[in-house]
Formats: C-alpha cells, sequence, structure tokens
C-alpha cells in the first residue's frame, strides 16, 4: 500500500476492493479466516501467522496448507539475501537494475539449494512506444515466479555481463516464515506491472516491510531497486554484503592496475592457451595479479562462446596449476565506492540562475528519475546518464511567461571505456523535445529522437576521453534529419568534484541547414549525498554569428 492507495487491486487479494481502508480489510480478513478453516487459511496463510501473534484469537490448523509446505520444502529459507542486478543501459526494462529475493537453506535430502522470487513483465518487443504505453499507463501482466538461483546467476552474470550484490537480510525466524507465507498469498494473485509505480521494486520493498515498516515511507517520485537498497540499509535489514562480478567486470577492474604491454602479454597467452608462462617468476604479486586476470578472461571466453567448455577447463586447470606454484592468489575486492546501497538518490529538483546572450533567467527542472552525466556516477561502475520525464523551465528575470525550456522522456548514455580484452562501445539515445541555437543564434524549439555510438577511453583512473557520432530525426515546422558530432573529457576529481569538457557540433538540428557548434565546460560539486552545485560555461558559433551562454544551479537529490 503507498499513499495512493492499495497497489494490489485483486479482489481474491483484497477482500474490501471496492470500498478499501485498513480497518475493513482487518474485519473482512478476520471474518474470511474463520469461515471454512483451513481453507481460507491456506489463502492468507501470513495474514493468520501476524494476527495470531497480535490477538487473542483461536488457532486454526496450518498443517494441511499443501502449497504452502511444498513450498517451504522446496524452497527452504534458512538465510534470505536482497539481490540487486546492476543496471543494463541497452534495454529500457533494465535500465534501472533489477532487485529479487534469494531463498537459500538445507533441503529435507541434506543438500544446500538456493531460489530466486523475481517480479517482473514481458518486455520482449521493439515497439518502444507501445511498451511506455504499457509500462506507464495501461498496466502490463506482472509475473512472480520461483526458480533456481544458478539460473538468475547464469543468466545476468554470465550472458548479460551484469554483476549481482547480495544483502543478507537480518531476519528473525518468525519475519522469514511470515515472508514465506506472504509469497505464498502474492502467488496466487494476479499482479499488474507498472514501470513507475509497481515495479520489481515496488513489491519487494512492501515484502520487507514485514520486518521493517519503515521501507514504505520513502520519498523518492516512485521506488527504484537502489532506492529500495538505500532504505533497506538505512534501517539496518541488511547485514553482509557479497558481490559476485561478472567477467567483464572483473577483468576492467584487474587491467587498470598492470601496464599495457603486461595486459597484452596475457591476452595473447591465454588465446593461444599458454598457461605455464605464468609460474616462476620473480614477483609473486605480480603474476597472482597476472594469473586472476587470465583466469577472468578464459571465463569471458567461456561465457562469449568463443572457447568450448573443454578448452576452458584446461586453461583454467592450468591457471589454477600456476596458483599452486606461485603459492599466492590475487584477490579482487569490490570497492565500497562501488556498492549499489551507498548510491546517491535518484530524484532531484534543481534550479538557478543562467545567462542567455547577455539576458537573465531563472531556471527550475525537476527529474523524477535517474540521474544526469554532471552526477556522482561512481557507484554505477561507469559515466552514464538515464533520464525519465527530465523538464526545466525558464522564467525571464525581466519578466514574462516562464517557457518550457527542455522535455527528455527518454535518455540513456553509456560512457563504457574499451579495453584489451572485451572492447566496449560507448553510446547514447534520446527522446523529447527541446530548444536548440540556429546560425542566427536564436533559440528554436524542436522535437527529436536520435542516438550515437562511438568509444571511450580510460586514460587515467580519474580520466575518460570520449567521442560519439550520431543523427537523429526532428520536428519543428515539419521533419528533418540531423547529423551530429560530440568528444569530451570527464574528469573526477578530489574534494567531491567533477569536470566535462564536451565539444558538439551539429547540422541542420532545428532545420535551418546550419551547423552550430557548442563548447562547454561543466562543473559539479557534490555537497552531501543530498547537494550538489554545478555551473556551466557555454561558448557556441555559427558560420555567422556567436553567443556566450552560463549558469549556477544548486540541486537537491531525495
Amino acid at each position: 500500500m503507498s499513499g495512493r492507495g492499495p497497489d494490489i487491486r485483486d479482489p481474491g487479494f483484497l477482500l474490501t476492493s471496492e470500498h478499501f481502508s485498513p480497518a475493513s480489510e482487518l474485519r473482512a480478513t478476520i471474518a474470511f479466516l474463520y469461515e471454512a478453516a483451513p481453507q481460507n487459511v491456506c489463502r492468507f496463510p501470513a495474514r493468520y501467522f501476524w494476527l495470531r501473534a497480535r490477538l487473542p484469537i483461536t488457532e486454526l490448523p496450518v498443517a494441511d496448507c499443501a502449497e504452502l509446505e511444498e513450498f517451504r520444502r522446496r524452497a527452504p529459507a534458512d538465510a534470505i539475501d536482497l539481490v540487486f542486478a546492476s543496471e543494463n543501459l541497452a534495454q529500457p526494462s533494465s535500465a534501472m537494475g533489477h532487485l529479487f529475493l534469494k531463498l537459500s537453506g538445507t533441503s529435507e535430502s541434506g543438500s544446500y539449494v538456493s531460489h530466486s522470487v523475481s517480479f517482473y513483465t514481458d518486455t520482449a518487443t521493439l515497439n518502444l512506444p507501445k511498451l511506455f504505453w504499457d509500462s506507464l499507463v495501461s498496466g502490463k501482466r506482472g509475473l512472480f515466479a520461483l526458480a533456481p538461483y544458478s539460473e538468475q546467476v547464469h543468466g545476468y552474470v554470465e550472458q548479460q555481463h551484469r554483476n549481482l550484490w547480495e544483502y543478507r537480510l537480518a531476519l528473525s525466524d518468525t519475519e522469514r516464515l511470515l515472508l514465506q507465507a506472504h509469497l505464498i498469498e502474492l502467488k496466487q494473485t494476479t499482479l499488474t506491472y507498472y514501470f513507475q509505480k509497481f515495479n520489481c521494486a515496488t513489491l519487494i520493498q512492501q515484502i520487507l516491510a514485514i520486518a521493517a515498516p519503515s521501507l514504505l515511507a520513502t520519498s523518492g517520485a516512485w521506488s527504484t531497486p537502489r532506492s529500495v537498497l538505500r532504505a533497506a540499509r538505512e534501517a539496518h535489514l541488511t547485514d553482509q554484503v557479497t558481490a559476485i562480478p561478472a567477467a567483464r567486470w572483473t577483468i576492467r577492474a584487474l587491467a587498470h592496475g598492470l601496464p599495457q604491454e603486461t595486459q597484452l602479454r596475457v591476452r595473447d597467452r591465454i588465446r593461444r592457451m599458454q598457461t605455464i608462462a605464468f609460474a616462476n617468476r620473480d614477483d609473486p604479486t605480480t603474476v597472482a595479479h597476472e594469473i586472476a586476470l587470465a583466469r577472468a578472461y578464459n571465463d569471458y571466453l567461456a561465457e562469449q562462446r568463443q572457447r568450448s567448455r573443454q578448452a576452458w577447463r584446461t586453461v583454467d586447470t592450468g591457471l589454477e596449476q600456476a596458483v599452486s606454484v606461485q603459492g599466492t592468489a590475487y584477490v579482487l575486492e569490490a570497492s565500497a565506492s562501488a556498492d549499489p546501497a551507498w548510491s546517491p538518490p535518484e530524484t532531484q529538483i534543481y534550479g538557478g540562475i543562467e545567462s542567455q546572450k547577455g539576458t537573465p533567467y531563472i531556471r527550475l527542472g525537476f527529474l523524477p528519475v535517474s540521474h544526469q552525466l554532471v552526477d556522482d556516477n561512481t557507484h554505477y561502475g561507469v559515466e552514464s546518464e538515464f533520464r525519465l520525464f527530465d523538464f526545466s523551465l525558464l522564467q525571464p528575470l525581466e519578466g514574462g511567461r516562464p517557457v518550457l525550456d527542455e522535455l527528455t522522456v527518454y535518455s540513456v548514455t553509456s560512457l563504457l571505456p574499451r579495453d584489451l580484452f572485451t572492447g566496449g562501445v560507448s553510446g547514447s539515445f534520446r527522446l523529447g523535445s527541446g530548444a536548440r541555437w540556429s546560425e542566427s543564434m536564436q533559440r528554436l524549439h524542436a522535437g527529436f529522437v536520435d542516438g550515437s555510438i562511438g568509444g571511450t577511453i580510460r586514460a587515467h583512473p580519474a580520466v575518460d576521453a570520449f567521442g560519439r557520432l550520431g543523427g537523429g530525426l526532428g520536428y519543428r515546422s515539419g521533419m528533418f534529419i540531423y547529423p551530429n558530432v560530440t568528444a569530451g573529457i570527464v574528469m573526477r576529481e578530489r574534494w567531491g568534484m567533477k569536470s566535462l569538457i564536451i565539444t558538439e557540433c551539429g547540422y541542420n538540428e532545428v532545420g535551418t541547414r546550419a551547423t552550430v557548434c557548442d563548447v562547454s565546460w561543466r562543473q559539479s560539486a557534490f555537497l552531501s549525498a543530498h547537494w550538489s552545485l554545478s555551473s556551466n560555461l557555454h561558448q557556441l558559433w555559427s558560420r555567422s554569428a556567436r553567443a556566450t551562454e552560463f549558469g549556477l544551479l544548486a540541486k537537491y537529490l531525495f
């Protein structure tokens, strides 16, 4: 349940769906449970256990609830983890990551088993307008699935190259039982998926509220996987953290600590399946580092089906023997800065002063979700941007009405650095409308949908340089096509600072067949988890005119 009312309207789950209130639902639940026990108890076992612990009511038999008992046998919950699958910016439905539960324990046969419990919807379509409409407005059929956890690891880590983060939940025996029983209630319920108001994070958040009711008091525009992680951490619901990195991520992390000639040597040896060359070197620590990189690259080749399972096993065995000879194994520890539970909030409002060709304005904006390229992106692994329904208004200080300067319906950018082992492509996609400069330096509004592709080089651990070629389709008084080129540098500085120096040149971007270039410098200062300041300076020019634009913005994230 949220401030807008119940998120689940299925009358088989909400007994007072037509005239809901917590009090009436409580009365209806008590009456329902005692009408024809134990059949009704088996429909709502979590409600029954919860009521029995709080009210002086007669105990009812639950041993005949075959589905609950079968679920507890198949998916024992000696431990429950909250699991986050990192973002996949190439897929709109996965651009904010995915959140699900892991249930693990000892089965009746004495073996250790683990299962995932996940809520999602079918997004297998290339019709993006329909996907947006169904996900945001009409709703899509929600799917609630129990599957072996190994399938999730294989799908996310090995196939999609996404990292998994496991957060052990600090739950009592009673809370784990309640949670299992509630999962049975949800399994029998018809669920409707909405991207912005009832998604994987929303449902997991409500399930965890069984143990920590404070999780329901969130302040963002909508629940996201990262916002639920933060709320669980702040409620002291999470305990130990375990990262399951994808081979691609491991390769990048290990390669940054080695010279280029060493990286080339490791890559070429693994391609030729030469493992013996790693043993018997003078510096055991460096060799252990190289062997760890070699094993990650061998895993990556197998995942990409560039190496057979037998060939992978042969190389891995040889590298394991090299580790034994050296007597030292290199352990790659996940940086605390990469932990998504510590990422900044994803809803933001911003405002400040801006000058365009000497005319002062006040800019006010709101981004419901999630982050901009100028924000602190250290917890995302790579420099990236993901914006949904970001809009800003300009109010002239000299008087007049405010105007909508920009509306970004959907924007995604990834500056994935290339490496010698896995390559890496950077790109962007945008859909929206906004003001662009004409050849005479007038700001003209146009709708646009565009994209770009290119590459990023990590010249230094704190510096990324990138370049992209792209183009798109625009509309003002008619349709037009435009190309553009972008190049820039991102610098992550000390004391919570970040700089972006970007050059963009586009032809016909407002349908006037003119080339306009923009060289910008953007400086951000991250004052706290909730506040930041940013300044920007733009020097624009065309064949016949020039203009300068600058501004200062304050941003609040919540």
